[in-house]
């Protein structure tokens, strides 16, 4: 009995999922809809999450600014406060779990930090675009 390789094994699936496509994703629609489906697509969204926040933050999940060590209250921001540019270069724009999984794909790209939410939006609702925390305590 010969073993079937790799290429064989993509060709067949390949064909397969085409021939069957319509039924296929009705079953994987159906399946998402059920508890697990759900449970199982939420535990892969925090992991990405986890991945990158825990990058950004060189593994101490803390905002970079006041500290603040609340896991639900961490986001990332960019450093430069030049999100608009990535959003006009990419053509589209990624919210969420999706913008985590586009860093990763990346590769972990330069430019990015770890605030707080109170710290990232602080920072954009100031002409300097530094975070009230610093200003106020004169830390500037």
């Amino acid at each position: 009995m010969s073993r079937v390789t790799s290429e064989e094994r993509k060709k067949y699936s390949r064909e397969y999922y085409l021939k069957n496509q319509v039924r296929l994703r009705e079953y994987r629609r159906q399946w998402c809809l059920t508890e697990r489906g759900q449970q199982t697509r939420k535990e892969y969204r925090d992991k990405i999450r986890l991945t990158v926040l825990s990058h950004y933050s060189q593994g101490k999940l803390v905002c970079n600014c006041c500290g603040e060590s609340n896991y639900g209250f961490l986001t990332l921001d960019h450093i430069n406060s030049d999100g608009w540019k990535e959003k006009k270069k990419e053509y589209r724009r990624h919210a969420g779990w999706k913008s985590y999984k586009t860093l990763i794909d990346k590769g972990f790209p330069e430019g990015y930090q770890v605030l707080c939410y109170n710290c990232n939006c602080g920072r954009d609702k100031t002409p300097s675009k530094i975070c009230p925390h610093k200003v106020v305590i004169g830390n500037v």
